[in-house]
């Protein structure tokens, strides 16, 4: 089997179909059945297992490796798309399981769907038009996005759960499994819930895994813990927090909050 990640040799399965067009750089490995259509353009090698399908204006950086069954670049699901040329950018070394789909950008949205480096996207994972996200995300098996939505680096989305259109999940944030995310979803925070989805703590395993030090949890704990409080409306909680000599992080979060359109889970 070729080393694909060496750069080294290129093995192309003989019932590969790809488009005259595309060039594909040494280190390649394309398996059975799969597809590369016109406008595909690969920055470095990466791996396609059998019966992959990548069409659109799509634009692949090295490292990437798409698992059986993978729809990377189609239309998107909007009625309102009538053929303008959009595009798909992904980033490094992210890897696409079992039946993946991605969606090329609309117009309106600015015409691209980003997606960063250093991803996870386990089985039957929907990125839908104009998603942006940054890089080190994991999302579990069913996971959709709708259209719009802005997924910031590090953030952990539990299986199943559907994300509504234009909602943000910040930096470092944890979300259980089967969730039904219609607000956004605030940094470094825990959210789940049956009846209602809120926060339930901040994800400190994730970020003492991540080098952030005691001060720093507990700081953003007290934060948290104010942010909830019944005592203070939104609004009053961050007023609070950015007169506290806090640290960096909770200011971020502070700044997250105050940007929500849709308001946060809490």
């Amino acid at each position: 089997m070729t080393d694909w990640r060496s750069g080294r040799l290129r093995e192309i399965h003989p019932t590969a179909v790809i488009h005259p067009s595309v060039e594909l750089p040494e280190g390649m490995y394309v398996g059975a059945y799969s597809v590369i259509g016109q406008n595909v353009k690969f920055l470095g090698p990466s791996r396609l297992h059998e019966r992959v399908s990548i069409h659109g204006r799509t634009e692949i950086s090295a490292g990437c490796e798409f698992f059986p069954g993978a729809v990377i670049g189609t239309i998107p699901q909007d009625l309102k798309y009538s053929g303008e040329i959009t595009e798909l950018r992904i980033g490094r070394n992210n890897v696409f399981r079992e039946y993946v789909t991605v969606h090329l950008g609309t117009v309106p949205g600015g015409g691209v769907t980003r997606l960063g480096d250093n991803n996870l996207f386990m089985a039957y994972v929907h990125i839908a038009h104009d998603c942006h996200l940054g890089g080190n995300i994991i999302m579990a098996n069913g996971v959709g996005l709708s259209g719009h939505v802005e997924v910031q680096d590090w953030a952990v989305l539990g299986g199943m759960t559907g994300v509504i259109q234009f909602a943000r999940v910040g930096r470092h944030a944890h979300i259980g499994g089967q969730m039904r995310i219609t607000k956004d979803v605030a940094p470094y925070c825990r959210v789940a819930g049956e009846d209602k989805v809120r926060i339930i703590g901040v994800n400190s395993i994730g970020l003492q895994r991540r080098g952030f030090g005691k001060p720093v949890i507990d700081a953003l704990k007290e934060a948290v813990r104010v942010l909830v409080s019944p005592k203070h409306t939104v609004a009053e909680a961050l007023d609070l927090l950015e007169k506290s000599s806090a640290p960096p992080e909770v200011l971020d979060l502070v700044r997250f909050v105050r940007a929500s359109q849709l308001g946060i889970h809490r």
